[in-house]
């Protein structure tokens, strides 16, 4: 009897430890919702020349002896926007699903997800400042921490254009990147072309990111880029933005060295 009810409170404990691990959404309230973040992600900030940014670092398998981590960057979607070191993680399942596929295959990883304030977005436009530069700051942060090689990138939305203009920014930084259902805005496809990129859109989506996505995809190819380009059918913007992340895509984009 003793061991039935070992073995039933072991169950239980691997099933909440999971389900904390994908961070699930369904949590009572927003303390509860934040506690679960504290439990894994530190929040820091980093005053910047650009203004103050607030990120969340995790480090995963730190114990391991394999030199180095690596670096994981995200950068979220417009609705993670503010200043409370939170929000960026809420509606952005593709965190959790990086971080499982992390864990799962014992990465020796430093994985940060800033937070861009609501009066910018990361790529900028006509109207609104870009907030890519204090990320900039934030990887030279990290630079002699990490390993050189083995830099990543993610993003989701407007987090996805803000790594379009990341890698024309910092064209020798990354190994691979991700960029489900970001548009992009004045980008050379030559810089581009220097890191390895898969990019997704919904096949619900508006025809016009769609094709924008295909040409741009098409131009970087011709540039000599290594890019795999993916209209997932049925999906609008924010099922794309989730949905995106398998564990097959993401990796792809670890399967990556810089050279």
């Amino acid at each position: 009897m003793k061991k039935r009810c070992f073995l039933i409170l072991m169950c239980v404990a691997t099933f909440f430890g999971c389900n904390r691990m994908t961070f699930p959404w369904t949590v009572n309230s927003q303390a509860e919702y934040a506690i679960q973040i504290d439990d894994i992600y530190e929040a820091r900030q980093l005053k910047t020349s650009g203004g103050t940014l607030p990120y969340r670092v995790a480090h995963l398998n730190p114990d391991s002896l394999s030199g180095k981590p690596a670096l994981v960057l995200y950068l979220h979607s417009a609705n993670g926007r503010g200043s409370d070191n939170i929000s960026q993680f809420q509606r952005q399942k593709a965190i959790g699903s990086i971080y499982n596929y992390m864990v799962a295959h014992r990465m020796n990883v430093i994985f940060l997800v800033p937070q861009c304030p609501a009066d910018h977005n990361w790529p900028g436009n006509r109207d609104i400042p870009s907030y890519i530069g204090p990320v900039k700051e934030l990887l030279t942060l990290y630079a002699d921490s990490t390993d050189a090689q083995h830099r990543y990138v993610f993003g989701a939305s407007m987090g996805g254009s803000g790594v379009w203009r990341l890698l024309n920014e910092c064209p020798n930084t990354f190994a691979a990147a991700f960029i489900a259902s970001g548009m992009y805005r004045n980008i050379n496809p030559q810089m581009s072309a220097r890191t390895p990129l898969y990019v997704t859109v919904g096949g619900a989506e508006d025809a016009k990111p769609k094709e924008d996505c295909r040409i741009i995809t098409e131009y970087i190819r011709a540039a000599g880029g290594e890019i795999m380009f993916d209209i997932l059918p049925g999906l609008n913007h924010p099922q794309t933005c989730e949905q995106s992340f398998t564990a097959e895509r993401i990796g792809w984009v670890f399967g990556h060295t810089r050279q």
